[in-house]
């Protein structure tokens, strides 16, 4: 705060379609269709995307989906793990951690 400066940016989920304008009813309705992991692999590509755009020596905040930890990309090299270093995931709590 002394040096008036970003020091991190969260990626935050939104969509223009009307009927999903509520992050926590995207999440639901991936939840419903089967594709959590879609779309949790696509905000880790749209985070990395951005990520060569911001500044170097900023950290990058991305939520996750619980079910996120056992997507087998979420470990594999992907444009995101360029930026590993300055990734901070968070697990959101949204959604039990219970079996996984």
């Amino acid at each position: 705060m002394r040096a008036r400066r970003i020091v991190a940016y969260e990626a935050l989920l939104r969509t223009d379609e009307p009927t999903l304008r509520n992050p926590l009813a995207f999440v639901t309705a991936a939840e419903r269709l089967g594709r959590v992991h879609e779309l949790g692999r696509r905000v880790r590509s749209s985070v990395a995307a951005a990520a060569s755009s911001a500044p170097a020596d900023v950290q990058l905040f991305v939520n996750l989906h619980p079910s996120d930890l056992v997507d087998p990309e979420l470990v594999e090299k992907t444009a995101l793990s360029e930026h590993a270093r300055r990734v901070v995931l968070e697990i959101t709590e949204r959604a039990s951690l219970e079996g996984m």
